[in-house]
């Protein structure tokens, strides 16, 4: 019983990052990220993502929601800050902020962790899959939505912030989108403005609001839709990479969300989810899948040629449920699953090493 609950547990945690946002009703949608002093986890449909270039999602990062980081300086000499790290910041991933909304630069880690404002931040390091001077992609905070339908005009708005002024080096973010279950082309957003730049880092501890609009890019869409605040730039400055958090985000259209020709979408396209559990190996994957109704779906493995490896059909009840592909045969390489039937469709990554 403890190895399923673990296994249940492990579950719930991944499809928080992977389960899409249904958007329903009249604009705007809005995330302010202070459900992460929960354990909720991170909100629905937000994921953290390494490794993302132009035309790849990267890899999802485990989110691990109760690490609160606080980084500060002890002092500046010279104009240059001598930074001290507290324990829970140290190394690469996608972090538990306090937000910069209420925040200040030398706040402790101790003020930082018990603040009920909080940011989606990233601790980037020279690190592949975290620098794209690395050559390997940079990180990418990414909200996924099961569609579009009804909608036109999807603006967004957030606060870009900069949490330590310790850092030299300088990161360029960007705003994209990809459309599809696993988008191998992004569309940058046709217009996008932040008060001082979009960049973080560069000794500058700042709260900038950022606006971007995807003109007709995104309009009416039935397939799932990946929005993007991504690193696609080489690191400039040198020395430790930058602490960057998003919060306030807030997504604003035109016409009402889930419809389309005046009937709701949303029912018709109940949540399913896709995970990989484990390590891939060339003869064995292990996937673990939610699923919000009862229903017969084709499974699929394919690779980046979208040759098919196997294929079977799953009888799938509602919730949590483990399925062992054996027998595979694999060669070294990225994989893909599919799980679909004629109302959802989900997709899982997977790398044999």
């Amino acid at each position: 019983m403890k190895k399923i609950a673990l296994l249940l547990s492990f579950a719930a945690t991944a499809f928080a990052a992977h389960a899409q946002l249904h958007l329903s009703g009249a604009s705007p949608y809005t995330q302010d990220f202070n459900t992460l002093t929960t354990s909720m986890g991170l909100p629905t449909g937000w994921g953290g993502y390494s490794g993302a270039t132009a035309s790849s999602i990267g890899t999802i990062w485990t989110w691990s929601n109760s690490t609160k980081f606080g980084v500060w300086a002890d002092s500046i000499t010279g104009g240059i800050a001598t930074p001290y790290y507290g324990a829970d910041i140290y190394g690469k991933g996608f972090k538990n902020s306090a937000s910069a909304d209420v925040s200040h630069p030398t706040d402790t880690g101790g003020v930082q962790r018990t603040q009920a404002n909080r940011a989606f931040a990233v601790k980037q390091t020279s690190f592949a899959g975290f620098d794209p001077s690395a050559g390997s992609g940079g990180p990418a905070f990414v909200l996924h939505l099961a569609n579009t339908a009804g909608i036109t005009g999807l603006g967004v708005q957030f606060q870009l912030q900069s949490l330590d002024y310790t850092n030299p080096s300088v990161t360029a973010w960007t705003v994209d989108a990809g459309v599809g279950a696993s988008p191998t082309v992004y569309t940058p957003a046709s217009s996008i403005l932040g008060t001082s730049g979009l960049t973080t880092g560069g000794y500058t501890f700042k709260n900038d609001t950022v606006t971007a609009s995807f003109g007709t890019a995104l309009d009416n869409k039935s397939q799932e839709v990946w929005i993007r605040i991504v690193d696609l730039a080489a690191t400039t400055g040198g020395g430790t990479r930058t602490c960057t958090g998003i919060d306030d985000f807030k997504l604003t259209w035109t016409g009402t969300a889930g419809t389309k020709d005046g009937v709701s979408t949303v029912s018709a396209q109940p949540s399913l989810s896709l995970v990989t559990l484990g390590e891939s190996t060339s003869d064995k994957v292990d996937f673990v899948y939610s699923a919000e109704t009862d229903a017969t779906y084709s499974f699929v493995i394919y690779d980046l040629t979208g040759r098919i490896h196997h294929t079977e059909n799953i009888n799938a009840q509602t919730g949590i449920e483990k399925i062992t592909v054996n027998g595979l045969h694999l060669t070294a390489g990225m994989y893909f699953a599919k799980m679909s039937n004629g109302n959802s469709s989900t997709v899982a990554k997977f790398v044999v090493r």
